[in-house]
């Protein structure tokens, strides 16, 4: 018997394989369409956060110390002030940004931030990151600064930290009788 159709019977065998096929691609379909071009941005979004952390270790590097307030408003986990010779430079934690200012001495006094100048130098924008400071302290005085950094991620309705990371950046400058002090 020759044979050049396929039977109702056959073609109901195929549909379940078929059916099972077509999940299997829709699933690597949305792993290209959705997954990829997230786990990209999050990337992206980490390699400038590696950036603003290489700029934030130089400035820690030449900083003569990490002062606790600039202008009346005290450093915490969005906001650290380093203590220059000629000034001060700033970074200051936003809603998806970090913004590095710089302040100079004015007319006035070099310690009166109120009589300096300030001018933004970079700003880095981070979308779902979360980047947070602390001075560690060592008898009444900082001699490091630690940076807490992670990338959020949203998948399937819930928020997952990704990149998580902690640096601790100790001061250069760092006085003799604190270096003693330290285990």
């Amino acid at each position: 018997m020759n044979r050049r159709g396929v039977t109702l019977l056959e073609l109901l065998a195929m549909l379940p394989l078929l059916a099972a096929a077509s999940l299997l691609s829709a699933r690597l379909g949305m792993a290209v369409v959705q997954d990829i071009p997230r786990a990209s941005r999050a990337m992206g979004t980490h390699d400038v956060l590696l950036n603003m952390i290489d700029s934030l270790q130089q400035d820690v590097d030449a900083a003569a110390s990490l002062p606790e307030s600039i202008g009346g408003r005290k450093t915490g986990e969005k906001l650290l002030v380093l203590q220059f010779p000629d000034g001060m430079v700033s970074y200051e934690g936003g809603p998806d940004e970090v913004i590095r200012r710089k302040y100079q001495a004015g007319s006035g006094d070099a310690q009166d931030v109120g009589a300096m100048t300030s001018e933004v130098i970079d700003s880095w924008s981070l979308p779902n990151a979360k980047v947070s400071f602390q001075r560690r302290m060592l008898t009444d005085s900082a001699y490091a600064v630690e940076v807490h950094t992670s990338v959020q991620i949203f998948m399937e309705g819930a928020a997952q930290e990704r990149f998580v990371s902690s640096r601790l950046l100790c001061l250069n400058a760092m006085p003799a009788a604190l270096e003693e002090q330290l285990p």
